[in-house]
């Protein structure tokens, strides 16, 4: 539903002299003030409140599988990172399905000769069906060297000046780091799985699993 004057949704309401927190038609909110964050960690599905107007998303892909270690003594490589992706104010109406996807991490090759990690899944999120933001899944690592499983690093997402709706804001969202140990997992969220153990004859491990993604979502009435 939201709350309108015209075509513009309104970035402050006042009551005398004071700013509203909230607006209600009866005893639906319609308006809200606070814009906030929800951090996902796990694959849900959310219903757009009537309050809001607009959405925000913020994605991150799952990391990808360190590549095992080989039979000859060399370790494998890491996993890369997954991806951001950013959708910024998209129209929203009120109790609308939001279908959040968390991707999970790759699996790690199993070691020996040619064992390259598997690649992190996608992290989406659906309207109604339609898949509108996709942070993918990072590569898996492949051959050997021992480099560490990669981090996506942070994110910044600004709402400009003048976009159309209130005052502008940023907020910057941070990942896992890089993984340089061998053997272990990524660091969540979207790090690489750190690359496997080598060894000589039948003795190598596989590389570490990538770390699952992550997603924020934001419902805003401006």
């Amino acid at each position: 539903m939201g709350l309108f004057l015209g075509t513009t949704a309104p970035s402050q309401i006042m009551v005398g002299t004071s700013p509203a927190a909230a607006v209600c038609l009866g005893t639906d909110e319609i308006w809200r003030a606070a814009r906030e964050w929800q951090e996902i960690t796990a694959t849900t599905t959310l219903t757009v409140p009537a309050w809001a107007a607009y959405i925000d998303f913020v994605m991150l892909g799952a990391g990808g599988g360190g590549s095992g270690g080989n039979n000859a003594n060399a370790h494998g490589n890491g996993g890369a990172a997954g991806q951001w992706k950013q959708l910024l104010g998209r129209d929203i109406a009120a109790g609308t399905p939001i279908v959040v996807t968390i991707g999970q991490g790759g699996v790690g090759g199993a070691g020996g000769p040619n064992s390259p990690g598997a690649a992190g899944g996608d992290t989406t999120a659906a309207v109604n069906g339609e898949v509108v933001a996709t942070g993918t899944g990072g590569a898996g690592g492949t051959g050997t060297g021992g480099a560490a499983g990669k981090s996506p690093g942070p994110t910044t997402l600004t709402v400009p000046e003048g976009y159309g709706y209130g005052q502008p804001d940023s907020t910057t969202f941070t990942s896992g780091g890089e993984q340089p140990t061998i053997e272990a997992a990524g660091n969540p969220p979207g790090g690489g799985g750190g690359p496997g153990r080598g060894a000589f004859l039948f003795g190598a491990k596989k590389g570490g699993d990538g770390a699952p993604g992550r997603a924020w979502i934001r419902f805003r009435s401006w």
